[in-house]
């Protein structure tokens, strides 16, 4: 287990940089990229600057650990220059250091217009003039539309959540943001897409491979969710050598109460689902999931474990590679 680990998604937010140091030393992570995800539509200047200024106190401290992604404010989506002053901040953005940007904009209760809407749009053309990547989250799984039992995969999580369960709600349907992602990456192909948690499409691996066979502006990351791929670790590990050079991955991992322990465990029981073929067990008290479940490792080899832990991102966020 030598091979560094760049984590591709975190979300840190404390205005102790040291913080944010000490996740990425107690899990043996080299370096790593936090995501703001302070916006919504109610409070977005507050919240979204809060985020903002945390980040950048991190990178101001550690630029040589980190890489941060900014978002956007959508509380004047509706006036008419919207687009025009989204793009000009976000540019601002970039010039102070962010190295891309992050968007929630495709789930359910964040999906405040459609993602190839050219208000948007006009924010992806502008991070492709600036050579940064858009990460989007696309979807959530099937089950959070159609309520769970504790025989579902992810009982533990909306048990434990039910503020993520959209049974019910008038919200978008999964079928309709995956027809928008589409859409996305039809209209904006010189916009590099990291759409996170296996592009939203981690239960169905095949329909995942066209799209990145038919969109070469698209990559994915893992982001949690080892615990469904290690369920089909054949299927799995057969994907992650096919598209190794699409792939990063990343934690999720934020700072909170759960604390270093955790993350710690985390950690550890990823890096055995990626180098070894171990089935590993007891993970209910640290990755809730259905209850009792396991995952089976991929043992991947050498030259893939570079790509996803740490080659595939620093080609899309330079500012982490040691060059």
């Amino acid at each position: 287990m030598s091979t560094s680990i760049f984590d591709a998604h975190m979300h840190i937010y404390s205005y102790n940089p040291e913080n944010a140091l000490g996740i990425l030393d107690a899990c043996n992570i080299a370096k790593g990229v936090i995501m703001n995800k302070g916006y919504d539509r109610e409070q977005p200047n507050l919240s979204h600057a809060a985020w903002e200024e945390a980040g950048f106190r991190i990178l101001e401290k550690y630029p040589d650990r980190f890489a941060i992604f900014s978002t956007v404010d959508f509380s004047g989506m509706d006036e008419e220059d919207f687009a025009s002053r989204a793009a000009n901040d976000f540019e601002a953005s970039v010039r102070r250091g962010v190295s891309g940007l992050k968007l929630w904009l495709g789930k359910p209760d964040h999906h405040w217009m459609a993602l190839h809407d050219p208000r948007i749009g006009a924010v992806y053309i502008r991070a492709a003039d600036l050579g940064v990547p858009v990460l989007i989250h696309v979807g959530d799984p099937e089950e959070y539309w159609q309520g769970v039992t504790p025989s579902s995969f992810w009982y533990a999580v909306l048990k434990d959540n039910p503020q993520w369960s959209f049974q019910g709600q008038d919200v978008a349907s999964r079928e309709q943001l995956f027809e928008e992602q589409v859409n996305m990456l039809e209209l904006y192909p010189e916009t590099t897409f990291i759409c996170p948690h296996m592009g939203g499409h981690a239960e169905n691996l095949d329909y995942l491979g066209e799209l990145l066979d038919r969109f070469s502006n698209l990559y994915v990351d893992t982001a949690a969710y080892e615990p469904l791929l290690g369920q089909t670790p054949e299927t799995t590990r057969a994907f992650f050598i096919k598209y190794q050079d699409r792939i990063l991955v990343g934690t999720d991992n934020g700072w909170n109460d759960e604390g270093l322990a955790v993350f710690k465990q985390r950690m550890n029981a990823l890096r055995r689902f990626y180098e070894t073929r171990d089935e590993q067990t007891n993970l209910d008290n640290f990755l809730p999931r259905r209850p009792g479940y396991s995952m089976v490792g991929i043992g991947l080899p050498q030259t893939v474990l570079s790509k996803i832990y740490r080659l595939n991102i620093t080609r899309l966020v330079p500012s982490l590679s040691d060059a």
